[in-house]
């Protein structure tokens, strides 16, 4: 599991990371196949704009990475997402 860039600047670093493995990506309490980068991007400049004043925490993406032969059970992997997501 990697904490990667909100703006997207790991996408091809974790892909290459994969190597054919299960790849997917967690914010906000969601998994998307890809980065969610317009929405994430959105909400890194949005944080810039208020969060230093607000006090809220900078949101994080989560890149969860698993090899070919492993299985991995959705509904954890959903569950997982809802556990990480921002406060």
């Amino acid at each position: 599991m990697i904490d990667v860039s909100l703006l997207g600047w790991h996408q091809d670093a974790v892909k290459l990371q994969s190597a054919g493995g299960g790849l997917v990506y967690l914010y906000e309490g969601s998994v998307f196949p890809e980065q969610p980068t317009p929405q994430t991007r959105r909400d890194y400049v949005l944080y810039r704009a208020t969060g230093y004043f607000t006090g809220s925490p900078l949101p994080r993406v989560w890149v969860l990475l698993w090899p070919p032969e492993c299985r991995i059970d959705a509904s954890k992997v959903r569950h997982l997402a809802q556990l990480l997501r921002s406060p």
